[in-house]
Formats: C-alpha cells, sequence, structure tokens
C-alpha cells in the first residue's frame, strides 16, 4: 500500500487590533443583605404593584443611598428609612435617601407600582378571543430588574431573595427558592411565598405565572419541571433525558447542587432561548417538543445548559462582563459533556465542528480575545467551552475535574474572575498555565502552525518536523499534541507530544510501518487545521481517520476528480452526520459539474431522512422523476422519521421541481400536527393561497388568525412573512400590524416598525397615520409619545 501522510497546516487569520475592555465591577456604596417584595398584578394593563423591602449596610461613608428606579416605576408612597421618614428624591434612572443621621445597617421600605417596558412580560392579556395562553414572567439578565423592582441591580452584589406574590387561584406561581407557604386570600386569590436560603445576584430573581402540570421528579433537592395543561403529551419529548443530565452533571461536576429547589418551565415569548434563574430555569416554548419535531430542536441541550449555570454563573458568579466566558464558557462545556453521555460520541463531534464554525464566523468580525466584554457570544460559548476542553486535555481530566470542585468550594456564593480560576488550576496541577491563558483567554487567538514530513533515506524512518507561532510571534503552547499514526485500517499508535516551538524541530521519528498520520484527531485544541493531501489518499482516511478528519478531508478533495464518487459513497454509507453535512454543503456551494449526481446520490445512499432534508434544503432539485416524487411524497407522511423542519425542506424540494404536485405536498403534510410553532400550518395556509386563492377559509384567514394576537410572536411573524410574500397588506393585516407596535416584546415590536414604516412610504401616508390613530386609540400614552418618536410622526388622540 502506498505511504501517505497528513499535511497540516492551522489557518493564519490576519492581525487585528482591539480597545482595551473597559467593563469593570460597579462600585457598591451598600451591600444588600436581603430583599423582599411583596407583589400584586393589573395583567390587563401590564402593572406590577407591590412593596419591597431591603436589607443593606453600608460599605463606605456616604451622605446618600442610590436605588436603581427606571422611568416606569412609581414610587406610590415616601420611602420608609428604618421605619421612619427619609429625604429622598427621583432621578431620571433611580431614587436617592440621604439619611438624616448616622446609620450601618437599615431596612428601606419603598411601595411602587411599574409598567415596564423590560424585566417583567405579560402574554395573552391583550388576546380579545381568549384562545391565547395567559402568563406572566420575568427576565432580569442583564440589569433588567431595575425596570420594575427599586433596588441595587448589580450583578457583584448577592444577596438572600423571597417574594410574595398574590394571584388568581387558578393560576400556578413558581418563583425563586423553596415555597415556604401558599395562603388563599378570599375566594379567588392565593399568595404564594417563596425564599431563596442562599445568596445570588438580583439579575437571578425569577417568577413566572401561568397555567401548568406540575410533575415532581426529585425530593432532595425539592424538583419538579411543568408542561401546558394541554400539552402533556410532550413530556416525555420536551423533557427527554431530564434525570440522566441531571445525575450526569452532579456526578461530573463533582459539587453538590446546593440549591434548595429546582424547577423548569415553558413561556411564549421569551426574550432568549432559557435563563438559568436560581432554582428556576425558564425557557421559551419553542422547545416542546414532539416526535416530530424532536430531532429539529430539542430542550436535552438547553436543560443541561441552565442546570450547569447553577454552578457556574449562579453559585460563583463574575463581578462584571469582564469575565463572561466563565459563565457562558462553562454552562456550554458542561452542556456539550452532557450531550456526549446523552446521544453518544458522534453527536458530540457534531456539535463542537459547528462551535468550531461559529469561532471562525467571530474572527471573520473581530479579533477580541475570549476574557473581555465585547468578545461577543461565539467567543463567550462557544470559544469559552472549546478552551476548557483544550486546557482539560493539557493538564489530565481527573487533574481538571479535581480542580472545578476545589475552585467551587473556595468560591461558593462569591465573584470569582479569571485569574481566579486560573490560580486554582495551577494549585491542583502544580503547574505553570500563563502561556496557556495568555494565548487562549487574554489575547485574541491566531495562531499560524506548520507541520512537516520527510523520509530518511538512510534509515527510512519517517520524520515528523514542525514549527507554529500566534500573531505577536511567541510560541502557542501545545504541551499534549496528540499524533496517531496509523499502521493499517484497524492498528495505529499514539504518541504525545511537548510541542511549543516557533521554529523548525524534530517532534520524533517513527520508523515502524506507517499507512496515515493524524494530527490532533480530536481536534483538542480549537486551532482550526486545514488538511491538505492528495486525492487519492481520501479513501484510506475516510476508512480509518477521526470524524474531524473525515470532514476536514471532505473539505478539501476535488469534487470533479476521479476518486470522489467513491469518497462520497463511501461517506454516505459508513460517515458520521457532521461528515456528510459537510460534504453536501461543498457541494451545493461549489456546484461541480456533476452537482445533481452527487446530490442525488446522497438521497439515494442516505439511510438518514434527516440528512435527505438537509441536502433538499441545499438543492432546490430542477427535476424529480414520478418515482421520486412519489417517494418524497411518502417521506412526509412519515413522522417518525422524518422531523417537521425536514418536512418542509422537503416539500419545497417537491414543489420547486413540480408545481402540480402542491396538493399531494397538501395532503401528505396534513398528516403533521404541525407542532407548538405551526411551522406546518402556517406553510399549508400559504399553499392553499397560492393554488387556491384569497377565498378558501384553510388559506387566508387561516394566515391571518395567525398573524394576531392569539399565538406567539414568532408564529405571528411567520404569519407576516408569508402575507408578505403573497403580497398581501389588508387593512386588517395592518390594523394588527399597528397594534404590535406597543408591543412589550422587541422583536415583534421591531417587526411591527419595520412594517409601518414601509406601509407610510407607499401607501397614502395620512390615511395610515389615521389608522394607526384608530389601532392605538386605548394605548398607554407613554406607548403612544414612543411610537411617534419612532416613526416621526404626530397622532391626535385626545
Amino acid at each position: 500500500m502506498l505511504k501517505y501522510l497528513l499535511l497540516c497546516i492551522p489557518l493564519s487569520l490576519s492581525a487585528q487590533q482591539y480597545e482595551v475592555d473597559d467593563a469593570v465591577p460597579r462600585e457598591l456604596i451598600v451591600d444588600q443583605d436581603s430583599l423582599h417584595a411583596d407583589l400584586f398584578f393589573e395583567p390587563e394593563d401590564g402593572i406590577v404593584e407591590g412593596t419591597v423591602h431591603l436589607y443593606v449596610h453600608k460599605m463606605e461613608r456616604t451622605d446618600s443611598i442610590w436605588l436603581d428606579a427606571k422611568p416606569s416605576i412609581s414610587v406610590v408612597n415616601p420611602p420608609r428609612f428604618n421605619g421612619g421618614e427619609v429625604t429622598w428624591s427621583r432621578e431620571e434612572q433611580g431614587i436617592v435617601l440621604r439619611p438624616s443621621s448616622e446609620w450601618e445597617e437599615s431596612e428601606i421600605e419603598i411601595d411602587f407600582s411599574s409598567r415596564p417596558f423590560k424585566g417583567v412580560y405579560f402574554n395573552g392579556w391583550d388576546d380579545p378571543s381568549g384562545k391565547a395562553r395567559r402568563q406572566i414572567f420575568t427576565q432580569g439578565q442583564g440589569i433588567d430588574h431595575r425596570h420594575w423592582l427599586p433596588h441595587v441591580d448589580a450583578q457583584n452584589d448577592k444577596l438572600m431573595t423571597s417574594l410574595s406574590i398574590t394571584f388568581d387561584s387558578d393560576f400556578q406561581v413558581l418563583a425563586n427558592g423553596e415555597l415556604v407557604s401558599k395562603a388563599s386570600e378570599g375566594a379567588e386569590m392565593t399568595t404564594w411565598t417563596y425564599v431563596m436560603h442562599h445568596p445570588h445576584s438580583s439579575y437571578l430573581m425569577a417568577f413566572v405565572i401561568g397555567k401548568y402540570h406540575e410533575t415532581v421528579v426529585g425530593e432532595s433537592p425539592f424538583r419538579a419541571v411543568y408542561m401546558y395543561e394541554d400539552l402533556d403529551d410532550a413530556y416525555p419529548t420536551t423533557y427527554y433525558a431530564n434525570d440522566q443530565v441531571w445525575t450526569y452533571l452532579n456526578d461530573r461536576i463533582g459539587y453538590p447542587f446546593v440549591w434548595s429547589a429546582y424547577r423548569q418551565a415553558p413561556v411564549a415569548n421569551f426574550p432568549h432561548g432559557a435563563m438559568e434563574n436560581t432554582c428556576m430555569t425558564i425557557f421559551s416554548e419553542v422547545f416542546i417538543a414532539d416526535s416530530a419535531s424532536f430531532a429539529d430542536r430539542n430542550y436535552v441541550y438547553v436543560n443541561a445548559h441552565e442546570l450547569a449555570h447553577h454552578w457556574f454563573g449562579d453559585l460563583v458568579t463574575v463581578p462584571s462582563s469582564h469575565d463572561f466566558w466563565l459563565h457562558e464558557g462553562f454552562a456550554t462545556y458542561y452542556q456539550m459533556e452532557a450531550e456526549r453521555a446523552v446521544f453518544g460520541h458522534e453527536h458530540y463531534t457534531y456539535e463542537w465542528m459547528k462551535a468550531l464554525d461559529l469561532v471562525r464566523t467571530a474572527n471573520e468580525v473581530d479579533a477580541f480575545p475570549l476574557q473581555h466584554s465585547k468578545a461577543g457570544s461565539h467567543r463567550f460559548y462557544q470559544l469559552g467551552a472549546l478552551t476548557l476542553r483544550a486546557l482539560e486535555h493539557e493538564v489530565g481530566t481527573t487533574v481538571f475535574d479535581s480542580a472545578i470542585v476545589r475552585y467551587l468550594e473556595q468560591n461558593a456564593f462569591g465573584l470569582v474572575t479569571t485569574s481566579t480560576f486560573k490560580n486554582v488550576m495551577e494549585e491542583t496541577c502544580e503547574c505553570e498555565l500563563d502561556d496557556f491563558f495568555a494565548a487562549y483567554v487574554e489575547k485574541p487567538h491566531e495562531s499560524t502552525g506548520y507541520v512537516d514530513y520527510q523520509i530518511d533515506e538512510s534509515t527510512k524512518a519517517l520524520v515528523i518536523r514542525a514549527k507554529q507561532w500566534n500573531k505577536w510571534g511567541e510560541p502557542l503552547p501545545i504541551h499534549r499534541l496528540h499524533v496517531r499514526i496509523w499502521k493499517d485500517e484497524f492498528e495505529y499508535e499514539d504518541r504525545f507530544i511537548n510541542f511549543e516551538k516557533d521554529t523548525w524541530s524534530e517532534l520524533f521519528r517513527f520508523e515502524d510501518r506507517w499507512t496515515v498520520v493524524e494530527f490532533d484527531p480530536y481536534h483538542h485544541y480549537p486551532i482550526d487545521w486545514k488538511i491538505e493531501l492528495p486525492d487519492s489518499m481520501a479513501i484510506n482516511m475516510a476508512m480509518m481517520c477521526s470524524p474531524y478528519t473525515q470532514a476536514r478531508v471532505v473539505s478539501q478533495i476535488d469534487l470533479e476528480s476521479e476518486y470522489f464518487r467513491d469518497l462520497a459513497g463511501l461517506m454516505m454509507d459508513i460517515g458520521p452526520q457532521c461528515t456528510r453535512d459537510s460534504l453536501m454543503s461543498r457541494a451545493a456551494k461549489e456546484r461541480p459539474e456533476n452537482f445533481e449526481e452527487i446530490m442525488f446520490m446522497a438521497m439515494i445512499l442516505s439511510e438518514d431522512i434527516n440528512s435527505v432534508g438537509h441536502f433538499a434544503r441545499l438543492f432546490p432539485f430542477s427535476e424529480l422523476d414520478e418515482k421520486q416524487v412519489d417517494g418524497m411524497i411518502l417521506a412526509l407522511r412519515d413522522t417518525s422519521s422524518l422531523s417537521d423542519a425536514n418536512a418542509l425542506k422537503v416539500a419545497f424540494s417537491i414543489i420547486g421541481s413540480n408545481r402540480n404536485s402542491i396538493p399531494d405536498v397538501l395532503e401528505a403534510l396534513d398528516t403533521r400536527s404541525g407542532g407548538l410553532d405551526h411551522d406546518i400550518d402556517l406553510f399549508c395556509a400559504y399553499l392553499t393561497v397560492a393554488i387556491k386563492g384569497r377565498s378558501d377559509v384553510a388559506g387566508l384567514p387561516r394566515l391571518l388568525d395567525f398573524a394576531g394576537p392569539s399565538y406567539s410572536n414568532d408564529i405571528r411573524q411567520s404569519a407576516w412573512d408569508y402575507l408578505s410574500m403573497l403580497k398581501y397588506s389588508g387593512e386588517d393585516l395592518r390594523e394588527i400590524q399597528y397594534a404590535a407596535l406597543t408591543s412589550r416584546h422587541r422583536h415583534l415590536r421591531n417587526a411591527a416598525v419595520k412594517r409601518a414604516k414601509e406601509y407610510l412610504s407607499t401607501m397614502n401616508r395620512n390615511r395610515e397615520i389615521r389608522e394607526i390613530q384608530f389601532a392605538l386609540k386605548d394605548a398607554h400614552p407613554d406607548d403612544i409619545a414612543r411610537v411617534e418618536r419612532i416613526l416621526d410622526i404626530q397622532l391626535d388622540l385626545d
């Protein structure tokens, strides 16, 4: 067999400058020891009312106390200080108290009423049909609780919190901590009181009000998951592997879950995917899954991520965004480890390869280091996780896990920085990690390296040489470079090499037989290795090497070479999902002469029908014969093997090939429930209008219903998009969109603003202003002023 060697070259990024980070911890004048709030609501008007009790002590000499309070908060009665009166003033962004006598500790009591634009969100109370789910929930990160609750809204101030919430007894109220009492207040109201027994940052305070079924899954600590009353059938798929994730993370992290309870509940229109509020994860209802949508978007990774935050973010907290990667990088790292335990190593490989792609995307935009407040989500999350993965490889898993336990033990309920973590890791590994943290955390991660080989003619030994450096000409520390030497497809030998030279150096000689050589086969280091090899090598590489190497092989091979068909067939037959997708994505991008043959081959060879959906999205097939169409329509009916999202991709491909097939596609999709996101229903309504016109009740009226307040914001915006594709902008739609101009939900409001500006510029402007006035006739004056400012119009609503 011919001997080949892999030549690996890390992709070099252009050097870029970045600004010095100005994120610093907030300077605290007082320290909040505890906070208790009694809360009441007027949900139809989006109002929170109540009394907050703050227990504080002075941290430095001061003649005043500042409490964060946005203009959306009204102080109902003069604040009380240690039970008595106090001089105070209302500033634009806060409340200032000026005690007249010396004090060290105090109780501050404030009666307030707020109509928050952030922090607390109200769902469904504006739906006249009553179909929408009625909910109230919080989202405080990073400093949004100051929109509804007067307090020191500082990430670096940890305090005990408790909430007493009075609401309609037909609803369920969930919050942080232990439920210590539930008392009836007359025939229709109940007060729920929740207490935290350990301190946490105030941005983690949370509550949810809604109608749920509770399933208790653990007693010590109390653990419960919640599901909408009408969706009990979705419980097993939504909370799939919930106990496995819980057990794995508790065992792997090694430090006990210290909180008194852990609850998980979905809500509509959550502004993010989920939030790790202490003891109370709130997640978007888009993660509620049935069997047909589980493969598209499931809660397992979110579940693991938010649970991991209860150690990394909730238990130990960074004082400012400068070290934010210590929250998100750790949560993403342990999330990926938990996913490996649930779904296996191939899935794990796919996830970190996607993470690498996201880091590449970030590096194309700027060059901020990981330890920087402007590093961005792809670095905080993905690069943070990959950096921890590299660190684990550097020091070894046993040492890494021991250091994590020590890190949590020493800093529980406290504040941490990158230096805190680094010091603990060095103490545990008894090694020096300055170079590692400088290269991967403190400086932009930009490096270049080369690996070369030659045959020693005298001994016929394989000689491996290498050199590498970062953008500053400094060696990038790789203390355990993994080199795998394949003797044949069944036998290999591993070497681990201390590699930190920036000039050519001989790594080792190998005098035994060899076929191929891989460098860093499991890609422990977040370096973008580029593979250059002859096409004739591809089959051997595909048969022997790791999934990552396989994916890099298919990213390099000439798509029109004589070897490609054999490689494609092999990958479709035995290759992992990430490799198949990489192969087809590249083919779709480069469009070689045999493109359609490649894509059809992928369709035929792939046993994973979800991959067929992936290919269908990449390639709008121009020609499908009758047998192929019949086979794909049959697949649309099979909800057990084809997910809803991929069903839509396949449907688009069929229709793109033959519009006459639309009735058959509609009939096939009718067998699907569509899931909570109604994607199938929306698409079918769109197709109905396209082929039957606007009179059919399953078409335009259905889309207009989805466009209104009975549905979640994502569904509404999808309906707006479909109606725009149909070039529909009737008065009934415009009224719906104009009413959304005052929404408290940013994404929906921004979409409504975009539509309104379009109508004002393309239609009769004066008429549209009158229609906006009609739609907002009952709106709050503050909302009217905001709409006037954003749209640059004047409304007459006196």
